[in-house]
């Protein structure tokens, strides 16, 4: 019947599986291609089989498959990215990212130096940071070119990996639900990246998603 399965290159786990719909006659024509989407950030995953569908089989009969294209996100629904990431020194900007865990989710850090101090700002509001409006310029703190997009009502420290492929990665998890139909606690959250030894640092987009409480 023809089936993908995608694997996390981190720790092994199963991120998602996609069964071809045709339970009559088997596929084997699968492509899978990883693309940033534009309007997002996150991945999508552009499935390509060509062997699915017939007018009549090619082998017998010289008929033609019509084959099929899908994209698949790689986040849940109701999950977004907004902002710009930035960095004051770093090599790479930091980039936040997003899964679903069985008791909540995990937020998670990457392309941040190793061995780095990391805070993942988290608040309920993108529209005020105390007595200032968001986005607030940060250039006049020392961060040129930065903006806060989150209230941080809460900054939760998880410093980055040293070495192998934890290397410069970080996550917090937090044990609430996912909605991805609307209607729950909208949370807003950045990283906050420094580094000693180069005396950078950067900050992440900001990622919103919705959490049951």
């Amino acid at each position: 019947m023809g089936k993908v399965d995608a694997f996390s290159g981190r720790d092994g786990r199963k991120l998602f599986g996609i069964t071809n719909a045709d339970r009559h006659y088997g596929t084997f024509g699968y492509g899978v291609d990883l693309v940033r989407a534009p309007d997002d950030g996150f991945l999508r995953a552009l499935i390509t089989d060509w062997m699915y569908g017939y007018y009549a089989w090619p082998e017998i009969t010289g008929g033609e498959y019509r084959g099929r294209t899908v994209l698949y996100r790689t986040v849940p629904n109701g999950v977004g990215i907004e902002g710009v990431a930035c960095t004051v020194g770093l090599r790479d900007q930091p980039t936040i990212g997003f899964r679903r865990e069985a008791a909540g989710v995990r937020v998670h850090l990457s392309s941040a130096p190793p061995n780095s101090t990391a805070f993942l700002m988290v608040g309920v509001s993108r529209d005020r940071f105390g007595p200032y409006r968001l986005p607030f310029d940060l250039t006049p703190l020392g961060f040129e070119g930065c903006m806060l997009y989150t209230s941080a009502d809460v900054a939760l420290p998880s410093p980055t990996g040293s070495s192998g492929v934890s290397a410069g990665y970080a996550f917090v998890d937090i044990p609430l639900p996912l909605i991805d139909i609307g209607g729950g606690l909208p949370l807003y959250a950045q990283w906050k990246v420094f580094d000693a030894p180069s005396a950078g640092a950067g900050l992440s987009e900001m990622l919103t998603w919705q959490v049951q409480l």
